[in-house]
């Protein structure tokens, strides 16, 4: 009996203590607003070499993250109130405009993902193949070309309304972007197909719309 007793207490001290950041390790937390979100809602931050604020929208950079929510207001805010330095406990640069250089990357990143689904048969475009993809399987989003016709545009997101298609609408690229990441002279519509680059495009989206509109200036697909 005393041996199993003593068993027992040398377990409980053995017991591994409850780790806060293991449990929390799908989760970080704003710099700004303290508050913990996925990361998919936040932008990466890393300190380089010559000590400058680095953004790492992909999150593969080397070095303790300095995590923002994915937010015009926050990024300036954590600039302006040298909470970067704060927090790095040091003497940290950082770049003039650095919500611009966040959001011109997220635009970079989000164009590539563009013309990767597009070189592997992900994304339909032109007007006729996106509305014979409306009529089949649900696409996972709409894109539509900022500089397009809106009149085109209407009768594209008519036809998802008849077919009861809530797609996410893309329309913070002008035809030639889009042409341009995907190997035409110009895009104005096109449909992405529900998969792996579909999810991806949706959390670049999703940080994206924190620095500028990504809807068209008029018309919505609900």
């Amino acid at each position: 009996m005393k041996h199993s007793t003593a068993t027992k207490r040398q377990q409980h001290r053995e017991a591994p203590k409850d780790n806060p950041d293991k449990n929390n390790r799908s989760t970080r937390q704003c710099l700004v607003t303290g508050r913990r979100s996925t990361p998919s809602a936040l932008v990466r931050f890393v300190i380089g070499p010559d000590d400058g604020i680095v953004p790492d929208i992909n999150g593969k950079l080397p070095g303790r993250g300095i995590w923002v929510g994915a937010q015009r207001e926050l990024v300036d805010q954590a600039a302006a109130k040298n909470l970067f330095g704060r927090s790095a406990r040091r003497a940290v640069i950082v770049p003039k405009e650095l919500s611009n250089v966040v959001e011109g990357l997220l635009i970079e990143r989000t164009l590539n993902v563009l013309g990767l689904g597009c070189r592997s048969g992900q994304i339909t475009t032109g007007f006729g193949r996106v509305v014979a993809a409306l009529q089949g399987r649900q696409p996972a989003f709409l894109i539509e070309a900022s500089d397009g016709s809106a009149h085109g545009r209407e009768k594209i997101l008519r036809l998802a309304r008849r077919q009861g298609r809530n797609c996410p609408i893309l329309g913070c690229f002008t035809a030639a972007e889009l042409g341009l990441a995907m190997g035409r002279d110009n895009v104005v519509h096109a449909a992405v197909s529900q998969g792996g680059l579909a999810r991806r495009l949706e959390e670049l989206t999703a940080r994206l719309a924190g620095f500028r509109p990504i809807h068209p200036a008029a018309g919505s697909a609900e």
